[in-house]
C-alpha cells in the first residue's frame, strides 16, 4: 500500500473516532482508537523500510518520533480505559500531535527525497 493511501486510511480512523465521541460512544470510539493503532504501527513500519531503502538522513529522528507517538497514544489509551485521562484529551493528542504535526508536518520533511528515490529506482512507495 502506498504511503499516501496509509495516511488517508489514518485520517479515516480518527474521522470514525471522532463521530463515535460525538454520538456519545465512548466504547465505540476506543474500538476504532485500536484499529487506528493497529494501522499506524503498520504505516510507520512501512515509512521506515521505505525511509530506511533511500537513505534518508533523518531517519533515526523519525524513528525517535515514531516510537514516541505509539507509547504516548498507548499511555493515553490505557489511561481512559482506567478512566484516568478523559477521552477527550487524548482524541485531542491524537489530532494535535499525530495527525496534524506528524502526519501532515513532519512527513513532509522526507516527500522530496523520497520521490526522487522512488523516481530513479522504480521503487514504489508513494509520498
Amino acid at each position: 500500500m502506498l504511503i499516501d493511501e496509509q495516511h488517508r486510511t489514518l485520517f479515516t480512523h480518527v474521522n470514525q473516532m471522532l463521530a463515535a465521541f460525538d454520538a456519545g460512544e465512548a466504547a465505540q470510539a476506543l474500538e476504532h482508537l485500536d484499529e487506528l493503532v493497529m494501522h499506524t504501527i503498520e504505516h510507520f513500519r512501512y515509512e521506515e523500510e521505505m525511509l530506511t531503502r533511500s537513505g534518508y538522513a533523518d531517519l533515526r529522528e523519525h524513528q525517535r518520533d515514531h516510537m514516541m507517538l505509539l507509547e504516548r497514544t498507548l499511555t493515553f489509551r490505557n489511561d481512559v480505559a482506567k478512566g484516568v485521562t478523559p477521552l477527550w484529551e487524548l482524541l485531542q493528542f491524537l489530532v494535535s500531535e499525530v495527525v496534524v504535526k506528524h502526519l501532515i508536518e513532519t512527513d513532509r520533511q522526507y516527500f522530496g527525497d523520497l520521490a526522487r528515490w522512488t523516481s530513479a529506482t522504480g521503487t514504489v512507495a508513494g509520498r
